[in-house]
């Protein structure tokens, strides 16, 4: 990567780091609380229950949110919350809702910052050239990138492969022992899917674009109202 390439990313990435810190730390923390409010008081007791990102960030999926991100998608992944089973009454509906919880706060955050934008964007038209148009545009900005970024991060992880929040969901709607055969060999299906994504890249854009692209036109159309509201103001 040259400097030109470098000097070019960096106003992107001011942007990207803070979008992605404050969106794996909610998601990692909502798989800890639904699993925390079931009796699993694994995640507090291992300190995961919290918003702090230095806990939840992994490296590799970290990176790869970034870079994904300067691509216009944003998939990747954090250091999965603890929990045991065990303590839910109903396992397998206790696990699907603990596999659900952060692709939903990813698609709730995505859903504001909608809204946020939808409100700021009129605004922004009627200010005038200065400071304060400066910093809506920033503003503005930041939603979309949370908006862009969190719809991936959700769809992403959505998909039923271990060890994606998914897997979890697919999992618990199999029988006994699909899901324990799936247990037994996620390493390696694991292992499978990240080869697909580092040499295939395009087979996974091919499946998250589209299905992002499709939340971002529902949730487009559900705040249409808002629009109308804004429009009567400016």
């Amino acid at each position: 990567m040259n400097l030109n390439n470098l000097g070019n990313m960096l106003p992107q990435l001011i942007y990207i780091l803070p979008v992605i810190l404050i969106s794996l730390s909610v998601h990692e923390f909502a798989h800890g609380y639904v699993a925390f409010k079931q009796g699993d008081y694994t995640a507090r007791n291992q300190g995961r229950l919290t918003l702090n990102p230095l806990v939840h960030l992994d490296p590799i999926g970290t990176l790869m949110i970034i870079f994904s991100s300067l691509s216009g998608f944003g998939f990747g992944w954090a250091k999965p919350v603890p929990f045991n089973p065990s303590y839910f009454r109903d396992w397998k509906k206790g696990t699907r809702y603990v596999g659900l919880a952060g692709p939903v706060s990813n698609f709730i955050i995505a859903f504001f910052a909608m809204l946020i934008y939808k409100i700021l964007l009129p605004i922004i038209l009627v200010t005038p050239d200065g400071m304060l148009q400066n910093v809506l545009v920033g503003l503005g900005t930041f939603m979309l990138y949370f908006q862009i970024i969190n719809i991936s991060l959700g769809v992403f992880n959505l998909l039923p492969v271990p060890p994606l929040d998914g897997s979890k969901i697919f999992g618990s709607l199999l029988p006994d022992n699909l899901y324990g055969w799936m247990l037994q060999n996620e390493q390696y299906i694991g292992y499978g899917f990240f080869a697909i994504i580092i040499f295939f890249p395009g087979v996974l854009y091919a499946v998250i674009g589209p299905i992002r692209d499709g939340i971002l036109n529902g949730m487009n159309i559900l705040l249409t109202p808002v629009d109308m509201i804004m429009k009567l103001f400016y």
